[in-house]
């Protein structure tokens, strides 16, 4: 009632659309009774809408300056053993993160992130995920269109173990494999990759919703379903 409280509700891009549209209710009761209380919601690039809708003012995080970028390289170089890149190789002042990691992955396999789109650089990435596991392609990138449309179509915010295993089935029957060991390998990639995280606590989702949505649309492009794409 005196203001001296500022509440933060994070995972907000972590909800279903039927949990986002009931989260905003109770955020406008919640303003309602306390209308002296600062409120900050974490969201995702999409999705606000409805909390503009309450008076919220939309804010960003600051770009990487460039002690961070430097900081990144370091973890590269670390993490790789490979020599260490010129930050202005795939860093310029207000770029974000993750196009700033996208580029380094870029860079380090030779290629020159500048002369490239953003879907090109997309695609360079996921072939260095690809690489680091010894799966068929294929089998790989539909298994991992196939949870990502999943999540996308059915409004879902995480995928339970299950979930997956039914859909590496689905991935497998599709490619004519029915072998269990190949299956329980594409179920591994997911806690592997570093595409995917929360495995071990039951609620698998992307690290990013611009990898669900790249593969996602992959997966509708070679499908040809272009309403899908235009609908989501």
């Amino acid at each position: 009632q005196q203001g001296t409280v500022l509440l933060r509700l994070d995972g907000w891009d972590d909800l279903t659309q039927e949990k986002m549209d009931e989260a905003t209710h109770w955020v406008k009761q919640l303003m309602q009774a306390q209308p002296q209380m600062q409120i900050i919601v974490s969201a995702a690039e999409a999705g606000y809408g409805g909390l503009l809708e309450l008076g919220f003012t939309l804010t960003t995080l600051l770009p990487w300056r460039e002690g961070q970028v430097e900081r990144l390289g370091q973890q590269w170089q670390l993490g790789t053993r490979q020599e260490m890149l010129p930050a202005e190789c795939y860093w310029q002042p207000s770029q974000t993160a993750m196009t700033t990691t996208l580029r380094l992955l870029t860079t380090s396999v030779g290629e020159r992130p500048a002369e490239l789109s953003e879907v090109e650089i997309f695609e360079n990435g996921l072939t260095l995920f690809l690489s680091r596991v010894k799966l068929d392609d294929k089998l790989l990138l539909r298994f991992w269109a196939l949870i990502a449309t999943t999540m996308l179509v059915e409004r879902r915010a995480i995928m339970t173990q299950e979930m997956v295993r039914t859909l590496a089935k689905q991935a497998a029957n599709q490619m004519n494999i029915s072998r269990r060991q190949e299956i329980s390998a594409l179920v591994e990639t997911v806690q592997c990759v570093a595409l995917f995280t929360g495995w071990e606590s039951g609620a698998l989702r992307f690290t990013s919703r611009a990898w669900r949505d790249f593969l996602a649309a992959t997966r509708f492009a070679h499908n040809q379903q272009h309403q899908l794409v235009l609908s989501h």
